[in-house]
């Protein structure tokens, strides 16, 4: 009896993988659609650089389906967005039959609308293991995929949404990428990495913002990809160039809000990666930070990134932001003084904050350069090294944010990735001299970026 072929599937990374590491969400979609289908489809990952998307479309796009998949997938996000839609419809003028998978922050964000610009066939809103391999299975069985939960399809140019998916709340049933050799080959020195999922703030500027709760995954299997990790990070030797430490950056939203845990992790961590080349980005909020959690951090290979946005408590209020009651800031940062000396700090602001003034974020960036002095401890060795690092702010689509733009005289761009341009309070001169400010010779200063004490981006790309 003749068996059919497994169903074709390319999953296609449009990254730079120096920059923004491995593919690590495409890896949890092939990991658990392999779990479900077993061999009734064959999925690989293909990466595929930015730059060559968006310069030849038609050679990124011919590569792609060289492999003949029957369905591509792409994770889309505010730094790609823009290339991976150039590459779907290549994909389609050069290959119509073949099915286009959406997912990803900019996919759930734009809703109907990338569907439209990218002439894609469908997209998976949110967390996208449990979606994806449906879509996966209604394909091998003939079946529409308009209507399935959790997506967005268009139906004669209008929007078809299923029902939402509930979250996942046990996270091990996705097998990890990291143990099941999806990244062996060697190739990254930035890694993604995740202890949980969901946030329980409410922003608003972000997408994911009270997006379920926090999940963890079990830290059994958190153990064993922290053993992986660190086995591929170079020897510490003396080396003095950062720009060849191994990083890995962990996504979770907060990995201290989750208290004991946490602390276990930054352990665990501390145990296993002595002598190695590395560093650990991890974003937390200072309201976690106690004298416990310091003690935990307390490793020159942590680089803790403090959401600060602004130290304008009414500024804060109009994002969404709780700030920390007055006093807390100065106890929090004597507590990473105390017990943490060896860890490095980052204060994150946001420049363009509805309610801000120009002299209201240049308060807040030397507010910020101070209490980089007030942690910093010269005397002691491997010393604390502390920055400040500056995201212009931007109007993601089906935000707080994009709705109350009217109330704030907020214009920014609406292509990726949605810079805001001016609001009340703040003209396209005034961004001018706030850049002027930050990029002035007086902060040069050994920080956290060892030329300057402060770092200009767009998540999480340098400007």
């Amino acid at each position: 009896m003749k068996t059919s072929k497994p169903l074709k599937v390319t999953l296609v990374s449009v990254s730079d993988p120096v920059i923004y590491g491995n593919p690590l969400a495409l890896g949890c979609l092939k990991t658990y659609a392999d779990s479900v289908l077993k061999k009734r489809a064959a999925v690989t990952i293909r990466e595929c650089g930015i730059e060559l998307s968006l310069k030849d479309p038609a050679a990124a796009a011919a590569a792609i389906l060289g492999d003949k998949p029957r369905v591509v997938g792409f994770s889309c996000y505010i730094w790609n967005a823009l290339a991976v839609i150039s590459l779907c419809r290549e994909l389609k003028r050069s290959s119509p039959s073949t099915r286009i998978i959406l997912g990803g922050a900019d996919a759930t964000a734009r809703g109907a609308a990338v569907l439209k610009d990218s002439l894609a066939d469908i997209l998976v809103r949110g967390e996208g293991e449990l979606t994806f391999t449906e879509l996966l299975s209604r394909f091998l069985a003939g079946k529409p995929w308009a209507g399935t939960p959790g997506t967005v399809a268009l139906a004669d140019g209008l929007p078809v949404e299923g029902p939402p998916r509930p979250v996942i709340e046990n996270l091990d049933i996705i097998p990890s990428p990291y143990l099941a050799g999806l990244f062996d080959s060697g190739d990254y020195h930035y890694f993604v990495h995740e202890t949980s999922r969901g946030c329980p703030f409410r922003c608003k500027y972000c997408v994911w913002s009270n997006r379920g709760g926090v999940r963890t995954f079990s830290l059994e299997r958190v153990r064993s990809e922290l053993d992986w990790l660190a086995a591929r990070a170079p020897l510490d030797v003396g080396q003095r160039d950062d720009r060849n430490i191994f990083r890995v950056f962990v996504t979770d939203q907060d990995l201290l809000m989750q208290g004991r845990r946490a602390r276990e992790v930054l352990r665990y961590v501390r145990s296993g990666t002595e002598g190695r080349f590395m560093r650990w980005i991890i974003h937390c909020d200072l309201r976690y930070w106690d004298r416990a959690t310091a003690a935990a951090a307390d490793y020159g290979k942590f680089l803790f990134c403090f959401g600060v946005q602004s130290l304008d408590r009414r500024v804060l209020r109009l994002a969404g932001r709780t700030p920390l009651p007055p006093g807390e800031l100065k106890k929090r940062l004597a507590l990473v003084k105390k017990y943490a000396p060896k860890a490095n700090v980052v204060f994150q602001l946001m420049l363009g904050l509805p309610g801000d003034t120009p002299a209201g974020f240049l308060k807040s960036l030397r507010g910020c350069l101070k209490a980089c002095d007030r942690v910093r401890l010269p005397r002691v060795n491997n010393p604390l090294r502390a920055g400040v690092q500056v995201f212009h702010t931007a109007v993601f689509p089906n935000t707080q944010f994009e709705k109350d733009a009217a109330k704030f005289g907020m214009e920014w761009d609406r292509n990726p990735p949605y810079l805001i341009k001016r609001l009340d309070g703040f003209e396209e001169k005034d961004f001018a001299r706030c850049y002027k400010e930050m990029r002035d010779p007086k902060y040069s200063a050994e920080g956290i970026t060892g030329a300057s004490r402060i770092m200009i981006g767009v998540h999480g790309r340098l400007i």
